[in-house]
Parts: structure tokens; C-alpha cells; sequence
């Protein structure tokens, strides 16, 4: 089948800034067929940047193999795209998106996820100064969870600072920002604050360094930015409490399904997070969301020129939609 590819730069109400980076703004690439589309949002972290992603559309020729299911599709397209994850996002997401419409059903439907009642998600709080980030709590009091992001000279100061303005629980996320003395230091000072949940501390692959650092925390540690494939699960049981599942990393629902599977049978936690995407990616996210135990599907909301709606989010929690397919309507348009 013949789709179009639309890059898009999505812009954000204010500078998000982590340990590892600041951005105004994210480019994604919408690939649209009939009423179907899907999101792709290259990870610099990965090697993927717009320019990589575009060199592989075009290799790939427009000429996307058609299959009834996406899993059908999912082998051919993973041996085809090997490491341009963003892409096979893209692509699994409209495949996902079409099926279900056609066959009249959302994706979670067709999942066989049954559970319709609202989901909670966390809402992220970018580093700044302390009294900024108080700011971005107090302009969204309707979440009964933000997610902190540290890993920076000052961030428990930050952290504090943000408990003086609200008393629901935190989690929070260094992206590798800290060394493991630094983690060692600071989780049982978090813990202490009501921190309930501590992601990718330290950027280390060696196991003792993550039995460490659960050592001085209740709290569960999970891997994020060196966990991607469903593949890589086994390795990282045992060394952590759960895994961060995002599609744009590792390549669209079908793969993150199969990630859920594996981590829920070694026993593992789950939390479905988000990059920087448009309720596209959000809405797709979030037909699994039923499935985690943490959410993280928030990055919609920051943008100021997302061209799409999809699933709600209200009071802090995203309502399950059982419109066909992504249920997503398009608001902007998005032309080549």
C-alpha cells in the first residue's frame, strides 16, 4: 500500500529540560492512509534522527507490505527496518489503526484487553528552577501523580520544593543523571518525601551496581533508555523492579505487547511511558495502558500544535475510548 509521510515539528508550551537534554520542540512524522495513521518520533539516543528516518522511508519506497493483522506484518517489517525503531512505530501504529477500523473495533478491543474504566496517568515535570517547577504543578493540580525529573546539582532541593505545593505521591527520573554513589545518596532522601518510584538512575551495565542501589531503597527501580526490545527482558530480571515500555522505542504496539508479556512473566512491573508525541502516539500508548502498573502518557499535553485529539484526559486520568481503531480525529491538518 502507497501511504503519504507528513513531518510535522510540535511545539511545546515551555522548555521541557532533562538530565541529558532541553527541547522546544520534536519532530514526528504522521504516515497516513485513507482515514488510517500512525506516529513515528525519531530517538536521537538510539541513533535515529529525522534525517535517518526519511533515508529508510525511502529505501523502503512507499511500497509498506499489506496484512490483514499488523502481527502478520510485524516480522517483515522488523527484518526490513532492522534499527529504525520511530519508523516501524509509524508503520505498526497505522497498520494497528486501520485493521481495527475496518474492523470496527478499537485496538484494545482487538487486544483483548477488556478493562474500559479510566486509566491514571503521571504528569512530568521538566527541570528547572525550583520555584518554575513548582509553577508546573500548580498549573496542573488535576494529576494525582508527577513524575520528577532529576539527575542535577539541586534536584533534591527541587523535589522538596515541589512537595511544599502538592502531597500526592512522586516518581522520579534521573535519565542516567546520577553516578551510583549519587543514587546511593539521594533515593532513601527522596524516599523520605514520599517519592514512590525511582527510573534509569544511573546509565551501568553491570548487575551489581543496580543491586546496590535497591539495596537502599523500598522503592521500585525501573530501567527505561537500556531497555528496548522484548528481547532484552531477560536480561534486566533480576537487576531491576520493572521496565519502561515506550512504542517509539521499541518499534509499535505489536513489539510492546509482546515487552508487556515477557516482563509480566519474569515478573517484573511495567510502566508505559511516552516521548515527545501527539495524541496519536498517545492514544496508541494508551490501548495498553490497562496493562501497566505505572502510566506515564502525558506528552500531548505540553504541545501547542498537536494536530490530532484522541483520548481524552480528564482530572488526571485517560478515558478509554471504544471509537474504531486509534480513536484519534484529525483537528489540523497534515498535508505532505
Amino acid at each position: 500500500m502507497n501511504v503519504d509521510l507528513v513531518a510535522v515539528d510540535l511545539k511545546l508550551a515551555r522548555t521541557f529540560a532533562t538530565s541529558r537534554s532541553r527541547t522546544n520542540d520534536s519532530r514526528s512524522y504522521f504516515l497516513k492512509y485513507g482515514s488510517a495513521v500512525g506516529e513515528a518520533s525519531p530517538i536521537r539516543f538510539y541513533g535515529e534522527t529525522p534525517e535517518t528516518l526519511e533515508a529508510a522511508w525511502q529505501r523502503l519506497a512507499l511500497a509498506i507490505p499489506d496484512a490483514p493483522d499488523p502481527r502478520q506484518l510485524w516480522p517483515t517489517l522488523d527484518r526490513t527496518l532492522g534499527y529504525q525503531f520511530a519508523l516501524k512505530c509509524g508503520i505498526d501504529l497505522l497498520a494497528w489503526d486501520r485493521f481495527a477500523q475496518a474492523e470496527g473495533a478499537s485496538v484494545r478491543e482487538l487486544l483483548e484487553i477488556t478493562q474500559s474504566e479510566p486509566v491514571a496517568t503521571a504528569f512530568s515535570i521538566g527541570i528547572g528552577p525550583s520555584d518554575v517547577m513548582q509553577v508546573q504543578v500548580r498549573e496542573r493540580p488535576d494529576f494525582a501523580v508527577y513524575k520528577i525529573k532529576v539527575g542535577f546539582d539541586g534536584d533534591i532541593d527541587a523535589v522538596a520544593a515541589v512537595r511544599q505545593v502538592t502531597n500526592v505521591p512522586l516518581y522520579v527520573d534521573a535519565n542516567g543523571g546520577w553516578s551510583v554513589e549519587e543514587a546511593c545518596q539521594k533515593l532513601p532522601l527522596l524516599e523520605k518525601m514520599g517519592v514512590v518510584l525511582c527510573e534509569q538512575p544511573i546509565f551501568s551495565g553491570v548487575r551489581s551496581d543496580w543491586e546496590k542501589i535497591r539495596s537502599v531503597t523500598q522503592m521500585p527501580v525501573i530501567v527505561d533508555e537500556y531497555l528496548q526490545r522484548p528481547e532484552d527482558v531477560a536480561h534486566w530480571a533480576g537487576w531491576v523492579d520493572g521496565i519502561n515500555v515506550k512504542l517509539q522505542k521499541c518499534g509499535g504496539i505489536t513489539p510492546a505487547w509482546e515487552t508487556i508479556r515477557r516482563a509480566r512473566d519474569e515478573g517484573l512491573r511495567v510502566m508505559i511511558g511516552c516521548m515527545i508525541e501527539s495524541s496519536v502516539g498517545i492514544a496508541a500508548a494508551a490501548q495498553l495502558a490497562p496493562l501497566a502498573d505505572y502510566v506515564d502518557l502525558d506528552s500531548n499535553q505540553y504541545l501547542t500544535n498537536d494536530p490530532y485529539e484522541g483520548i481524552p484526559c480528564t482530572d488526571g486520568l485517560l478515558q478509554m475510548s471504544d471509537r474504531p481503531g486509534l480513536g484519534v480525529r484529525e483537528v489540523q491538518k497534515v498535508t505532505a
